[in-house]
């Protein structure tokens, strides 16, 4: 239930971001005048796909540094290529303008590093957590 948990709150983050760049790209650099309706079902799939990502990184195991950096490293690429690839198939930016292409990389070095921020923060919090349960547990133990 923690992985399922864990899924839908990172897609939740993702969707919403991607929605706040695409409100920026077409407001700012494309100026239309409206949005094909299909991408209202483009982005939560989109998004669905790079959350599968997430699945790289190891449940209750834990890694070392260099592992936990690969393993980063190997996730931003793997976004990178789903998002330009689907934002190409659906249209969502222009190939061939470097200033589009720029704007969808830094977009989604923005989002990555948000969700990731945001995730490590809550798991973090997470942890702490179950570590002042657990003394807690210990402490009621040693009392009996």
């Amino acid at each position: 239930m923690r992985k399922v948990n864990f899924i839908f709150r990172i897609f939740a983050m993702v969707t919403t971001c991607t929605i706040f760049a695409t409100a920026v790209f077409t407001t700012f650099f494309s100026h239309a005048d409206s949005l094909n309706p299909m991408i209202l079902w483009q982005i939560p799939a989109v998004s669905m796909v790079c959350v599968l990502g997430c699945l790289i990184y190891p449940w209750d195991v834990s890694m070392s540094k260099k592992e936990t950096g690969i393993r980063i490293f190997l996730h931003y690429l793997y976004i990178n290529a789903v998002v330009l690839i689907s934002g190409w198939l659906f249209d969502w930016y222009n190939v061939k303008s470097l200033k589009s292409v720029m704007y969808m990389l830094f977009s989604i070095a923005l989002i990555f590093a948000i969700v990731s921020a945001i995730s490590w923060r809550h798991e973090a919090a997470v942890a702490k957590k179950m570590n002042e349960k657990l003394q807690e547990y210990q402490k009621e133990k040693e009392e009996e």
